[in-house]
C-alpha cells in the first residue's frame, strides 16, 4: 500500500511538472538601442508588445546609445546586451535599428542558431553579412513613394494627364543624403532631380532653382547642418514655394506643404508577428523580409495658402494633423 501511495505521489508530481512546462510561455528578448522615453524606440517597442502580449514573455534590454553614442560605449552596451541574451536564453531575439544589428547581432550572433528578427535597420541589412539561416527582418525606409503619390494629387499634372511628373530632391551635401537619394531611386524606381546643398545659402538657391523645372519637391533631412537657420528656413520656404513640397521628417514639417511620416509601431508590429511565426515553427529563412509601407500625413495649410496651392479634401480628411 505504501509503495502504491508513493508511486501515485510521484506520478502527481510528474503531472504537475508537465502541466507547468506546458503552460510556460515562449521567451522573446527585445533589444532597444535607446532609452525609455525616446519616442521612436518606444513606438517600435509598443508595436511589438501589442502583438506579443499574453503570447510570450517579453524581456526588454535598453542600450542607451542615443544619450551615449561613443564607439566605446556602444561596444560595451553590445556586450552587456549579449550577456542578457545568454542569461535569459530566449526563443527569439528582436533587435531594433542599426545599433542593435551592428553592436550585438553582427559580432555575436551572425553565424549562430539563435533566431533573430531585425526591426528597423535603415534601408538594407545585407551589408552586415547576416545568414538567412537565423536572421530575418523588416527594414526602415523613408516612405518617399507614399509621399510622392500624395504630392502628385496636388501637382500641375493631374492623374490621367499624359506626361512624366518630375520629382525634385533637395538635401545637404552629405554621404547620408546621397545614399538616401540612391536608395529612393533604386527601391522605388523614382527618378530624382537632385540638388545637394553645401550650406544654408546654397540650400535656398537649390529650393528656388529646382522649382523652375520640377512638378514637386522632396525635402530631405537637414542632417543638422542648418539648425541655427531654422526660422529663416521656414520663412524662406513659405514665401518661395511654387510647387507642392513634401518631407518624410517631422522636424521639416514647418517648411513643407505635406509631411509623410514613418510609423515606428508598424515596424514593431511586423517584428512581433515574425517572432511568433518562428516560435510556432517557421525558420527565419521562411519569414520573408519586408519594409515599412504605412505613413502618417501632416498637412501644412499655411504653406499651401502662401503658394496658392489647393490641398484635396481627401488628403485633409486623412491627415493625422493639419497646420493652419
Amino acid at each position: 500500500m505504501i509503495k502504491i501511495k508513493v508511486c501515485l505521489f510521484v506520478a502527481v508530481l510528474f503531472f504537475l511538472a508537465g502541466s507547468a512546462a506546458a503552460q510556460q510561455k515562449p521567451k522573446v528578448l527585445y533589444i532597444n538601442p535607446y532609452h525609455k522615453g525616446y519616442a521612436w524606440g518606444d513606438g517600435e517597442l509598443a508595436g511589438a508588445e501589442s502583438v506579443l502580449k499574453d503570447k510570450a514573455d517579453l524581456k526588454v534590454v535598453y542600450m542607451d546609445t542615443k544619450r551615449n553614442n561613443t564607439e566605446e560605449f556602444c561596444v560595451q552596451a553590445g556586450m552587456r546586451a549579449r550577456d542578457e541574451i545568454e542569461a535569459y536564453n530566449p526563443d527569439v531575439v528582436i533587435a531594433a535599428d542599426d545599433v542593435s544589428a551592428k553592436y550585438v547581432i553582427a559580432p555575436f550572433y551572425k553565424y549562430a542558431y539563435l533566431p533573430v528578427v531585425l526591426c528597423g535597420v535603415q534601408w538594407d541589412y545585407s551589408g552586415y553579412g547576416f545568414s538567412a539561416r537565423n536572421v530575418t527582418g523588416i527594414v526602415q525606409v523613408s516612405p518617399v513613394d507614399g509621399l510622392v503619390t500624395e504630392l502628385k494629387k496636388m501637382s500641375g499634372k493631374q492623374a490621367g494627364v499624359q506626361g512624366v511628373q518630375r520629382v525634385g530632391f533637395l538635401a545637404p551635401d552629405t554621404g547620408l543624403s546621397r545614399a538616401e537619394a540612391a536608395y529612393v531611386e533604386k527601391v522605388f524606381k523614382i527618378k530624382l532631380d537632385k540638388y545637394f546643398a553645401r550650406d544654408f545659402k546654397d540650400w535656398k538657391k537649390g529650393f528656388f532653382q529646382l522649382q523652375e523645372y520640377v512638378d514637386m519637391l522632396v525635402l530631405d533631412s537637414d542632417r543638422g547642418l542648418y539648425g541655427r537657420n531654422e526660422k529663416e528656413l521656414i520663412w524662406y520656404a513659405k514665401r518661395n514655394t511654387r510647387v507642392p513640397t513634401g518631407t518624410c521628417y517631422g522636424f521639416m514639417t514647418p517648411a513643407a506643404l505635406l509631411t509623410y511620416l514613418r510609423l515606428p509601431s508598424e515596424l514593431g508590429d511586423w517584428a512581433g508577428n515574425a517572432a511568433l511565426k518562428i516560435i510556432y515553427g517557421r525558420l527565419p529563412a521562411e519569414v520573408v523580409p519586408d519594409r515599412n509601407k504605412q505613413g502618417a500625413v501632416i498637412v501644412n495649410l499655411s504653406v499651401a495658402k502662401n503658394a496658392g496651392l489647393r490641398v484635396p479634401l481627401d488628403i485633409v480628411a486623412r491627415a493625422q494633423k493639419v497646420i493652419d
